[in-house]
């Protein structure tokens, strides 16, 4: 519960993954989420000292159960 007056901060970042799928349609990196019925972005806390890079990296293993390096790579750039 936050007393009146105060300011709630917090740390985001955002990373939109695309690709262009058959026939040329785009599609978007998701998750499936049981409890609500509904695909939902992937996406979670800041881990201490933690990079953009590497935090999205860890979202997408740890959102969607994949191994990085094995299941999906992350480019260098």
């Amino acid at each position: 519960v936050l007393e009146a007056g105060a300011v709630r901060t917090s740390e985001a970042g955002l990373a939109l993954v695309t690709r262009v799928g058959p026939g040329g349609v785009p599609e978007y990196l998701t998750r499936w989420g049981d409890s609500r019925h509904r695909f939902a972005l992937v996406g979670g806390h800041v881990g201490p000292g933690e990079s953009f890079r590497a935090r999205c990296a860890r979202e997408v293993a740890e959102g969607l159960g994949l191994a990085a390096g094995t299941d999906f790579r992350v480019a260098p750039e």
